[in-house]
């Protein structure tokens, strides 16, 4: 089976990306905070790099949580 197909997707969507955006994420993850407090908690070693794989494989409600984080680390305080 290759990876563009949609079962292969299916399968790992389900642990990826979850789906409708960073307030859905944000419930699914159980967190109470922003986006941007919940970057700066994963990056309390000093660094940071988010790394966005197969975006053309997301849906379009995917995309939506990868473009709320994206801007969330894009935030100047």
């Amino acid at each position: 089976m290759s990876l563009g197909s949609r079962s292969v997707y299916r399968e790992r969507s389900v642990v990826g990306t979850p789906p409708r955006g960073w307030t859905a994420m944000r419930a699914a993850l159980n967190f109470d905070g922003s986006a941007r407090e919940l970057l700066a908690d994963m990056a309390g070693d000093g660094g940071a790099v988010i790394f966005v794989d197969n975006l053309d494989f997301f849906t379009p409600e995917e995309r939506n949580t990868v473009v709320d984080l994206i801007r969330a680390a894009c935030e100047s305080e």
